[in-house]
């Protein structure tokens, strides 16, 4: 797949979990009820492993003994 496709699909995941993360923090707010909270914090989550998910394919491999790229552990 293109590196454009990928950098809007991980954009677009992007800010699904920006909202995702402020539609959880007004239900807090508000002192919605447990399981809906659960709910949304799920729904966070999965759209985080999503990212990663994406964002791990765009990383270039490294073979064993050879160092990580800079900044990454």
């Amino acid at each position: 797949m293109s590196d454009r496709i990928q950098r809007l699909e991980f954009s677009s995941l992007y800010a699904l979990y920006l909202q995702k993360n402020e539609e959880f923090r007004q239900a807090v707010r508000n002192q919605r009820r447990s399981a809906e909270l659960d709910e949304l914090r799920e729904s966070i989550q999965q759209i985080y492993r999503r990212m990663r998910e994406k964002r791990d394919d765009d990383e270039p491999r490294t073979s064993p003994g050879q160092a990580a790229p800079a900044g990454r552990i």
